[in-house]
């Protein structure tokens, strides 16, 4: 996760319970900001690629269905 202000929200039933926290570096470990906006770039760009997959993967099932049920019709 990256360092910054995030809301936390937990809802539990009809409670619902909503804090912000702040979410610092590790002091340990040495992150440059390039180093750091690169791997975000990175990290969303796999992201988008894994979303894609996923949806192409949903259209050939679909296809695949659609063809089974014309070949035993």
């Amino acid at each position: 996760m990256e360092p910054g202000t995030y809301t936390v929200k937990v809802t539990a039933g009809s409670d619902t319970q909503t804090q912000t926290v702040q979410v610092e570096e590790d002091p340990r470990i040495q992150v440059s900001a390039e180093d750091r906006a690169a791997r975000h770039d990175a990290i969303m760009k796999l992201f988008e690629l894994s979303r894609t997959a996923t949806l192409d993967q949903r259209q050939i099932n679909a296809l695949k269905v659609a063809l089974d049920a014309a070949i035993a019709g």
